[in-house]
């Protein structure tokens, strides 16, 4: 509840504050905090209804009919409003949009003054809550996973694999330490000793570095690399390319087992509805783009596969489900 006020403070809520968030009050980021807090008022929606990608138009209608101020979008929810060629058009910017729960493109600058007058990009987790937060009017100040700088009473320090502190540019495991942080895993001891060290520094598991300016750059999760040969590599990083492909909605990219390399690139696509953009037009697309983004010679992220898939598996908290993708590529693969 602290860190429930601290968070809102910073967003500007009051308890005259209209708050949507399409998640229900069973979702762990969907609880009622902020009105048992703030005494803001929540509206919310089936989350199927938005998961799914067809209603955004209806979701939009929603938002401005119950006079929505404040606005929680996951990232199905502002791609959807991205992807749409005249939704903006017809859209009363709301006061404060807020992205979470995922490492945020840059291109969700896009929001700013189509649908909101501000954007705050949230990070957090559930064993802290929230840790820091970033808004710029300017989006050129984004970049793909902008954190912020930390909340009051919130340290936050990069260590590299041995846990000492590196040089500010420098990137490595994100570490945060508060008073606020929870008590422990539910009959989970040594869990809890892995996580947090004797100094109550816990480790995230993310990787990140701290720019010139003091803001928080996350680059995704040590578990979301993947290994090509002896080079290590983030998924996101071919995502960001294949997005560029004309006729495709969605991309996520995972590894998957290679005799030789131990893992190479499988891209998961969904195509734009009226697109008719085949596999071979894939692959010409990453023969094109794929060269020069290599980060290390000999070693390429270029997918070695391609399949197509109907829609995007998410966990219940709203992420993108990888681990059922990565299980769908193997067995569609026979790998």
């Amino acid at each position: 509840m602290n860190w429930t006020i601290m968070a809102s403070k910073a967003f500007g809520m009051s308890e005259e504050s209209i708050f949507f968030n399409d998640r229900p009050v069973s979702w762990s980021v969907g609880n009622l905090r902020t009105l048992l807090t703030m005494g803001v008022t929540r509206i919310m929606v089936d989350t199927r209804m938005s998961i799914s990608g067809k209603h955004v138009e209806q979701i939009c209608r929603i938002i401005q009919l119950e006079r929505c101020n404040y606005v929680f979008v996951p990232g199905y929810i502002a791609q959807d409003m991205i992807s749409s060629s005249i939704l903006h058009q017809n859209f009363n910017a709301v006061d404060v949009m807020i992205f979470s729960g995922e490492r945020m493109p840059k291109r969700f600058a896009y929001l700013i003054g189509r649908f909101c007058r501000t954007l705050f990009a949230f990070y957090g987790t559930t064993e802290l809550g929230g840790a820091t937060c970033f808004s710029s009017q300017n989006p050129e100040e984004y970049e793909d996973g902008i954190a912020g700088i930390p909340h009051d009473g919130i340290e936050i320090k990069i260590v590299d694999e041995n846990g000492d502190t590196v040089k500010r540019g420098a990137s490595g495991e994100l570490l945060v330490r508060t008073i606020g942080r929870f008590v422990g895993y539910y009959k989970m001891p040594d869990l809890f000793e892995r996580i947090v060290d004797k100094s109550g520094w816990f480790h995230t598991g993310d990787i990140a570095r701290i720019r010139d300016d003091g803001n928080i750059v996350t680059y995704g999760r040590q578990a979301e690399l993947v290994s090509i040969g002896t080079m290590k590599f983030f998924l996101w990083e071919v995502e960001n390319i294949l997005l560029r492909c004309p006729g495709v909605k969605a991309a996520i990219a995972v590894g998957v087992p290679d005799l030789r390399l131990n893992q190479v690139v499988c891209a998961v696509i969904i195509p734009h509805s009226e697109s008719s953009v085949t596999e071979e037009e894939i692959k010409r697309f990453c023969d094109e783009n794929f060269v020069e983004e290599s980060t290390a010679m000999a070693v390429t992220i270029k997918p070695r596969y391609i399949i197509f898939i109907d829609k995007i598996p998410h966990l219940e908290s709203g992420k993108i489900n990888r681990r059922e993708i990565a299980s769908i590529a193997r067995s569609r693969l026979g790998l």
